[in-house]
């Protein structure tokens, strides 16, 4: 990305050293194979354990598996169990200095059956539409 180390230090301020930490830590982890970075997923506070959260990665799960495309993320240890209801499998554990443990996780697609259409990979690399789950 053009202009990374600036536009971090813009946005991160004091605290750009931590985010560049913990890009390199997590590049350490990172599948070198094609796959999808599960970046972010979140649910209010309030609506936690309501079903939210294995709404929002049933439709990712379906869509990677579409294109057969691998998804890795990092997580708390709290959000773990979730992931790996999904099909995520823990992979090595980042620690932060002076904050969390992260746990890196990856699922694997679903393998072809035949007879059906295999899958199309994307042709761009546009993110796809936000849903919002009520």
């Amino acid at each position: 990305m053009a202009n990374y180390p600036t536009r971090l230090s813009d946005a991160a301020g004091p605290h750009a050293d931590r985010f560049d930490l913990l890009d390199r830590l997590l590049a350490k982890e990172r599948p070198t194979e094609p796959h999808y970075h599960l970046a972010f997923l979140a649910v209010q506070p309030t609506a936690r354990r309501s079903g939210r959260g294995t709404a929002l990665l049933n439709h990712h799960r379906s869509r990677l598996d579409h294109v057969n495309l691998l998804s890795w993320t990092s997580t708390t240890t709290d959000a773990q169990n979730m992931h790996i209801r999904h099909g995520y499998t823990p992979q090595p554990t980042i620690s932060l200095p002076e904050g969390p443990t992260l746990s890196t996780m990856r699922r694997n697609p679903l393998h072809h059956t035949p007879g059906q259409p295999k899958p199309v990979p994307p042709q761009d690399n546009e993110p796809a539409p936000f849903h919002r789950v009520p």
